[in-house]
């Protein structure tokens, strides 16, 4: 493999779902090793209906992806 293959980024969000706390963390490739871009913890109220729930979870991941792309 030449190093021009190493020339495209490699992003990886990790989850630990859940929906009333749901943990994520996005790690980058950096010159052939992984660095922690961020981390964090969405938190949803239990006064929420289920599906409020989700779609908060849902929204928070979303601008997680479109910041970190």
């Amino acid at each position: 493999m030449t190093d021009d293959a190493y020339l495209c980024m490699n992003i990886v969000i990790g989850i630990d779902p859940g929906y009333g706390r749901c943990g994520f963390s996005i790690i980058e490739e950096v010159d052939r090793s992984w660095k922690c871009v961020t981390h964090g913890v969405f938190t949803t109220s239990k006064e929420q209906k289920h599906a409020d729930r989700l779609v908060e979870i849902a929204d928070d991941f979303q601008s997680i992806v479109d910041t970190h792309h």
